[in-house]
């Protein structure tokens, strides 16, 4: 058996090295979810279980179809979906764990610069304008640094546009991870990410930073192409 399965990988390396990869219908790699539709998404959070256990009737959930959750969700206070999904932005080979204590590491340092400015803070009405969770401060930064336009390529008389078009608040949402997740590991060297990336968070939850920095090039780029948006529906 273990000899069949190594002849059938070495066809399969020669025939895509002389032929090349296989064909894939429309050119586009479908993928199978392991649910179908009717399955509902779990409920996590405490207050959706019983906001859930509320409105829906016990008749109907008894026979309910419901996906599993998955290994890192949980009901716990600390969970955050946002967050969740931001570490899967910064892990690297698999390596989950280590993207979770890299964030974990960036959220208790954004905590301490954001005690140090209350502590130093003299004026009473500034020092409770200070942020002190670092769950905020990461929403917070979120949001700001979060497109509403992207740019998308359209070819025209043999010549290529770039043209402005809406985007997705999923979708928006992603642009912005991926941006602070770029822009942490353009640091100095001998600085560590979580250090970067916790500073490049508090900046970005004041409208600063190189992240927002990115949302207004964006912006800007969509800005002086605006001429050729018209070309998306002709």
């Amino acid at each position: 058996m273990a000899v069949a399965v190594s002849h059938c990988k070495r066809f399969s390396s020669l025939f895509s090295r002389y032929y090349g990869p296989p064909i894939r219908w429309g050119d586009q790699q479908r993928e199978y979810s392991q649910y179908s539709p009717s399955f509902r998404e779990p409920v996590i959070q405490l207050e959706e279980i019983n906001k859930f256990i509320k409105e829906v009737p016990a008749e109907e959930v008894e026979f309910m179809k419901i996906k599993a959750a998955t290994s890192h969700e949980t009901c716990s206070v600390f969970y955050d979906p946002t967050v969740g999904k931001f570490i899967n932005y910064v892990m690297r080979k698999g390596m989950k764990e280590v993207a979770r204590e890299e964030v974990e590491k960036a959220f208790t340092t954004v905590k301490h610069i954001q005690l140090r400015k209350y502590n130093e803070e003299k004026d009473e009405e500034k020092k409770k304008q200070i942020i002190l969770s670092p769950f905020e401060i990461f929403h917070k930064a979120i949001a700001n640094a979060t497109p509403s336009l992207k740019v998308t390529k359209i070819k025209k008389s043999g010549t290529w546009y770039k043209i402005p078009v809406g985007i997705t608040p999923r979708e928006a949402k992603i642009f912005a991870m991926k941006w602070f997740v770029e822009v942490s590991k353009d640091k100095e060297q001998g600085v560590p990410f979580y250090s970067t990336l916790a500073n490049e968070l508090v900046l970005a939850s004041e409208g600063q930073g190189k992240a927002v920095g990115k949302k207004l090039e964006l912006h800007k780029l969509c800005e002086a192409n605006k001429s050729y948006a018209h070309y998306k529906w002709t």
